[in-house]
């Protein structure tokens, strides 16, 4: 997990009051060595929308693609775009009555 992503979860918490302001610098530091041996890859639904060009499908729509991914994507070859685009017009296709 790099220093954005551990930024971005220490300023959620502490925007929603879980984390008090001036624990952010610790918490930020001690996350940073908890996760200093991993890696991760973060996709959102900013992603999903460009993957299949549809900037008007609905946040709820795009989780859902996210969470299918995650789930069912191969683990030796990773997520990539194409794996998003295929799940993607699946989850649609479904969703309109088709069965692909």
């Amino acid at each position: 997990m790099d220093k954005y992503d551990i930024e971005e979860i220490v300023n959620v918490l502490a925007d929603e009051g879980i984390l008090q302001e001036r624990n952010k610098s610790k918490a930020i530091k001690r996350l940073s060595f908890h996760f200093r041996d991993r890696i991760s890859v973060s996709w959102t639904i900013e992603d999903v929308r460009e993957a299949v060009c549809k900037k008007r499908l609905s946040k709820k729509i795009c989780r859902e693609i996210l969470h299918e991914v995650r789930e069912n994507h191969n683990a030796e070859y990773g997520i990539c775009w194409l794996c998003i685009e295929d799940t993607a017009k699946d989850i649609i296709a479904a969703k309109k009555g088709f069965v692909q």
